[in-house]
């Protein structure tokens, strides 16, 4: 009996101290340590013009708020709805809105704090303007929740937009975000600034933009100079970039683990990673984008088992697929790369001080090339090593230029390019052996362009190789090109994130079952290219056309174009008339001419010599 005595006691006390207190929420509110409160049902106003909080916790610990059905309106959008300072086991939970403040809750130097099940949205908002991603804390753009110095807190299940930021922490070490809506902001989704092992999972970062001015280095998620941290299943499309990461001027490794997002439909990078060591990108969606990673400055990186697609883009360098700028020790294997202006683009850029790189040491291994305008483009690249990869459907399958130190292609299968399988603008020797070429031996050598072809570049030393199953070949030209089962394709010289889609259509033409149907959001510079069919067998089909008795090409056209600011019309284009070879005559239209295909179906007639309307150059 006095066992039970002295038990029960102790037990009325701990319940007693973890009993929730119901209050109304007042201004200047500090609770004390170990309470448990629960705020009255309703509509607040509170200004908080001194920022020190409307609620202020400031060296307290084991405190829990419950804001269930709360709404605080901040009213002028410059202080805090709650401020914390050195604490610790802070629970902050189930507010219903926290709108037109700086930030809802602004957070330093604290351990252990808890933000679920709130919304903390509609708060200070730029709509224009640039972004400084090195400014720190003390010039943090506002929005839901800030984090300057805080270790091992949980951040879930909470709704943070229409606002600069939805979260940012700087200093940080050991912060999760899981199951958050950061989306439809114009700063950032997630904005990192020296934080490190924080795990940043299952969030919905989209639509970060500035709608008033170029995305300006907003992004979905910034990573400014933070290291260790895992990144995965997050929404991060429809931003200004999808990943930020940068580690410029910084010594550390930036081991970052970014895998199974989707970072697409970017006007700029779905992800950008650059002066930056050892991360990794897995199973990564970085598609219609101006690049899908840009990778500058970037060393002992494995881009793995992402899909790549649909990149091109409006700035000089058009955009493309994978883009590395002195980089070096990198390693880009299980891709699906396909449908970017150019797939892979390395080169040596003009130095950024202080950094010395040079680019050199790369794997390309097991990729899927498929209907690139370029599949893979070195210049001034040492050591790169191209193994295993497939090369279908692209206009130019591997240019290298410039130094090509013990460049090398191996065990790679190269198939119905339009341009070029290798092309060697180096005045090094490139090493290709055992590779898997469908074509005729003869036509090999056509397809490959070194010394042969001008004595002042390297040999492209490709025995010994594998010969596929030779194409058939196909003698006269059909009767009409836009008519199925013949193969179109298109390659972008720009895109900037536009859909393309080619199909048939059997309903609206002028001759024939079909007239080939172009549905593209890119608004120049479109390429397409014919395909013969599939021959009988199965196999590759290989046109070879005499048109000695041809005096003209034919088609019929018509176009139609949605924007209503587009008043000019086709401003210019041409036609291409080539060889196996690379050879081609070229014939300029006339916007003139063509622009009169804008609505009804008009008839074209070129003359294989050329005329005022269609000028001929070869």
């Amino acid at each position: 009996m006095k066992k039970v005595c002295f038990l029960l006691p102790l037990l009325l006390f701990f319940l007693a101290s973890n009993a929730q207190t119901y209050m109304p929420l007042q201004d200047n509110f500090e609770p004390a340590n170990g309470d448990n409160i629960k705020f009255a049902a309703g509509e607040y106003a509170f200004p908080d013009s001194e920022k020190d909080g409307v609620i202020r916790i400031v060296g307290k610990q084991n405190i829990t708020l419950d804001g269930d059905s709360v709404q605080v309106d901040g009213v002028g959008y410059g202080g805090y709805l709650i401020y914390l300072e050195n604490s610790s086991g802070i629970t902050i939970r189930n507010f219903t809105a926290g709108e037109r403040f700086f930030y809802c809750v602004y957070a330093v130097n604290c351990d252990d704090i808890t933000i679920e099940n709130c919304n903390f949205s509609h708060n200070v908002r730029t709509d224009e303007g640039w972004i400084v991603i090195f400014d720190g804390p003390s010039l943090a753009h506002g929005g839901g929740v800030f984090m300057n110095e805080c270790t091992n807190s949980l951040i879930t299940g909470n709704l943070m937009t229409d606002q600069n930021d939805g979260a940012a922490i700087y200093n940080c070490d050991n912060i999760t975000f899981f199951g958050n809506d950061f989306s439809w902001n114009t700063s950032y989704g997630i904005r990192m600034w020296y934080s490190h092992n924080c795990t940043i999972d299952n969030n919905n970062c989209s639509n970060v933009n500035r709608p008033l001015t170029d995305p300006s280095d907003c992004a979905a998620l910034l990573m400014f100079r933070s290291h260790g941290n895992t990144v995965t299943d997050n929404d991060l499309s429809y931003s200004g970039d999808g990943v930020f990461l940068t580690d410029y001027m910084d010594d550390g490794p930036g081991n970052n683990y970014i895998a199974y997002n989707d970072c697409s439909y970017s006007p700029h990078n779905a992800i950008e990673a650059t002066f930056s060591d050892g991360n990794i990108f897995k199973h990564n969606s970085c598609n219609h984008s101006n690049w899908g990673l840009w990778l500058g400055y970037s060393w002992n990186t494995v881009v793995d088992n992402n899909d790549i697609q649909f990149n091109a883009g409006l700035d000089p360098d058009q955009g493309g697929g994978i883009a590395i700028d002195r980089g070096y020790n990198n390693v880009i294997t299980n891709n699906t790369i396909a449908h970017n202006h150019r797939g892979v683009r390395l080169w040596e850029g003009n130095l950024i001080s202080p950094y010395t790189n040079s680019s050199h040491d790369y794997l390309i291994e097991d990729n899927y090339f498929y209907g690139n305008r370029e599949a893979i483009y070195a210049a001034n690249v040492e050591h790169l090593v191209s193994t295993g990869n497939s090369l279908s459907w692209n206009f130019h399958d591997i240019r290298i230029q410039g130094n090509a130190d013990i460049d090398t292609i191996s065990n790679c299968y190269f198939s119905t390019s339009a341009g070029f399988y290798i092309e060697n603008k180096s005045a090094d020797d490139i090493f290709a052996h055992d590779n898997f070429f469908q074509a005729y031996p003869d036509l090999i050598d056509c397809k490959i362009f070194d010394e042969n072809d001008s004595p002042v570049y390297g040999k492209v030393e490709y025995l010994p190789y594998e010969q596929g199953t030779p194409p058939s070949i196909m003698t006269l030209p059909p009767d009409d090109l836009a008519e199925w089962p013949a193969t179109w394709d298109a390659y972008y010289y720009v895109e900037d994130a536009g859909e393309t889609s080619i199909s048939w259509d059997i309903n609206d033409k002028k001759s024939g079952y079909t007239s080939l149907y172009v549905d593209t959001e890119a608004g120049w510079d479109m390429h397409l290219h014919y395909f013969p069919p599939v021959s009988d067998t199965g196999g590759t089909l290989l046109a070879s056309w005499a048109l000695a008795d041809t005096g003209f090409i034919r088609f019929w056209m018509k176009f139609n174009i949605t924007d209503p600011t587009n008043f000019w019309g086709i401003q210019e284009g041409f036609v291409r008339l080539g060889d196996n070879c690379g050879n081609y005559y070229e014939y300029a239209m006339n916007p003139g001419v063509v622009n009169t295909a804008w609505g009804p179906w008009r008839y074209f007639q070129i003359p294989l010599t050329g005329n005022s309307n269609w000028t001929r150059t070869e």
